[in-house]
């Protein structure tokens, strides 16, 4: 199950460096799905978002702050699908913005349950030091 689990992480993290790495190499072709009532200009929130995912995936990789940097990908996840996608599902962008919405719901569960594993193995951790 040890090794499941491994493959599985890094299969989950691996797209996210690659993803943030995109972010911020190419912030112009991304900056027009920024919501326009973002502060500032969309390529700052390209960067941002591109920062926090290798941050968050490079966190998960290597078990630093893993829970914290699953938390702030989930919600990063959440604004994505709440602000980017979900507005577009009416319109005729529908076809490609559902799919997207959805995606980005999926992989914020999977973050929020990547937290909620960390927060256990910490506790199971703590548990042994102490024994």
């Amino acid at each position: 199950m040890n090794k499941l689990h491994t493959i599985g992480r890094w299969m989950f993290v691996i797209p996210f460096i690659i993803f943030g790495v995109f972010h911020l190499t190419s912030p112009g072709q991304l900056a027009p799905l920024v919501p326009s009532f973002f502060p500032g200009s969309g390529s700052f929130w390209v960067v941002v978002t591109g920062i926090i995912f290798i941050a968050a995936a490079v966190g998960i990789a290597f078990h630093k702050y893993e829970k914290e940097a699953s938390i702030l990908l989930g919600l990063q996840l959440v604004i994505f699908a709440l602000t980017v996608w979900a507005p577009q599902i009416s319109g005729e962008s529908a076809a490609f913005a559902f799919p997207n919405l959805l995606k980005d719901t999926m992989l914020a569960g999977a973050a929020f349950a990547f937290a909620g594993l960390a927060a256990k193995e910490r506790k199971h951790e703590m548990g042994k030091d102490s024994m």
